[in-house]
């Protein structure tokens, strides 16, 4: 079946019927069954987001294995070619949702980025913004003793050091995740959690980066 070139004014629910097909919505942005366009600004701020993109709830617990296949799904329903002559889903803006459907594809995948985009929603949700460089206090002159321990300690040193420190990451990504999940379940989540979870991303960023060196 032919896409149609009108858009719906609100997207259907994930799950409910195609306004052009009939079958089952698998993502918020285009059907995957006939190719319609079901968001009337789809790359705009504010308009709908990733998790819907691909038909996901947002949460930290994905399954990748869902994501990558609405992932290939929705790059071959977006292909320009498919889409010359269609006045709601041309081959220019097929084009344009491609590659920010890619670049969502890429955030989703890491588990960082991923966490960082939910902080955001969820600050946004809260009216609040926690400080970008958020972090605990004396956390960086731990980090500078760490990484000076690094460097003035022979191979055996060194190993066991790291493998501290990616015991203490690993803590880290645990209560990352923990919080998030807390957060999505609250209606209105609270300033010091928002600003716990943003200490906790800046920290895996230093205990990432120090890890490697």
């Amino acid at each position: 079946m032919t896409a149609p070139n009108t858009v719906p004014p609100n997207p259907p629910a994930i799950g409910q019927p195609c306004p052009a097909c009939g079958q089952p919505v698998e993502s918020r942005l285009v059907c995957l069954a006939c190719g319609a366009l079901l968001a009337l600004n789809p790359t705009s701020p504010g308009g709908l987001d990733f998790f819907g993109w691909f038909g996901l709830p947002p949460a930290m617990a994905l399954d990748t294995a869902l994501l990558s296949d609405r992932w290939r799904r929705l790059g071959f329903r977006l292909h320009p070619d498919l889409h010359r002559g269609d006045s709601a889903l041309g081959p220019a803006l097929a084009l344009r949702l491609s590659s920010a459907v890619n670049a969502a594809y890429k955030m989703l995948l890491d588990p960082a980025a991923r966490g960082a985009y939910l902080l955001a929603e969820l600050s946004r949700r809260a009216g609040f913004t926690p400080d970008p460089k958020a972090l605990p206090e004396g956390f960086l002159r731990d980090m500078f003793n760490l990484q000076e321990q690094l460097e003035e300690s022979g191979p055996a040193e060194q190993q066991h050091t790291r493998g501290g420190l990616n015991r203490q990451l690993q803590a880290l990504r645990t209560e990352r995740d923990r919080l998030l999940t807390e957060a999505l379940e609250t209606a209105l989540p609270e300033a010091p959690a928002l600003t716990r979870i943003q200490q906790l991303l800046n920290q895996e960023k230093y205990l990432v980066k120090l890890s490697a060196e």
